[in-house]
């Protein structure tokens, strides 16, 4: 039996593929998908800062709407760092165990949306019942191509961090105004 010492033991490293097939164009594919990652970002930031700032925004509402914006932030703090590394700077290889925990956090945060969301719509319900009181595609596409997974991953945790803070943000008028309120010069 052979004995396992820390001298002849290596680290348990996995491989990180990209977009298969297009791995001259990676330098490319990764400016949308980092402009994204800043819209996402900096949408989140705002909406927190809103938030936090105004005090006619701490209500029920709003602190759902923060509570998205965080979870939305660590979705993109967790994922596109390790996805803006393969694309750019050709980051091929990470360690079982970053890849375990960067699992457990999406997985995390995907739960953590979800129940918002939940949270958000059970909300609406009985405000207006009581007015006064990473994916299809993983399951069905087996033997679909690769890349598809890849396109259809990257979509599914970019695209809500993305979009929630400019739906939310612009459908609520409060949050819409303090934004402009912030951005636009004072009047003298």
């Amino acid at each position: 039996m052979a004995s396992f010492t820390s001298a002849n033991a290596s680290k348990p490293v996995l491989g990180l593929s990209g977009f298969p097939g297009l791995e001259m164009v990676h330098h490319w594919i990764g400016i949308p998908i980092f402009s994204a990652y800043l819209v996402a970002t900096l949408g989140n930031c705002t909406i927190l800062y809103v938030i936090w700032t105004e005090p006619g925004l701490h209500q029920p509402m709003y602190y759902f709407l923060a509570m998205l914006a965080t979870t939305d932030l660590g979705l993109c703090l967790t994922t596109v760092p390790t996805v803006m590394g393969v694309l750019w700077f050709q980051l091929r290889k990470v360690s079982v165990y970053v890849c375990i925990s960067q699992l457990f956090i999406v997985h995390s945060f995907s739960f953590m949306e979800s129940a918002v969301l939940f949270a958000m719509a059970i909300d609406r319900f009985l405000a207006i019942r009581f007015p006064l009181r990473l994916s299809i595609v993983h399951r069905f596409g087996r033997h679909a191509s690769p890349l598809l997974h890849v396109i259809m991953g990257n979509i599914y945790i970019l695209l809500p961090p993305l979009m929630n803070p400019i739906i939310y943000s612009i459908k609520t008028n409060q949050i819409y105004s303090r934004i402009l309120r912030i951005v636009s010069p004072k009047s003298p």
